[in-house]
């Protein structure tokens, strides 16, 4: 982003990407995951933690998902329990979890989904918001 809006770089307490004037939040509090990152954490349940935290806030939330959802079932969930009866754990392994995973932030948690091919095509999403 930097080059085509003003950009600060700060660590957030929630989110990866806020818009802000005069320090109010304007727009929505963005959390950016690859699909390794979201897949590779989704045993131990941290995804679901974070956009939870962030869908309860005040602010209007997004999931940006960099990657292509069908590359799910080559990603490794770090943990997963590998014979949980029925996939009984919160560990994302087929492309269809993911998409129930995005279904269910929409639905029950008002969080917005942007998906995005790769970082290129993030940076074009981020900076559209901007102008």
């Amino acid at each position: 982003l930097e080059g085509t809006v003003q950009v600060q770089h700060q660590q957030l307490k929630m989110g990866d990407y806020l818009w802000t004037r005069s320090a109010e939040a304007l727009g929505a509090c963005i959390e950016r995951k690859t699909m390794r990152d979201l897949i590779g954490r989704s045993a131990k349940g941290d995804h679901l933690r974070q956009l939870r935290r962030l869908s309860a806030s005040r602010l209007p939330s997004a999931l940006l998902l960099e990657g292509d959802v069908s590359t799910a079932p080559r990603q490794v969930a770090y943990g997963a329990d590998p014979i949980a009866p029925n996939h009984s754990d919160t560990a994302l392994r087929e492309s269809l979890d993911v998409l129930c995973l995005l279904a269910r932030l929409l639905l029950e948690q008002r969080c917005f989904v942007l998906l995005t091919s790769n970082a290129t095509e993030t940076a074009t999403c981020l900076a559209s918001w901007s102008s």
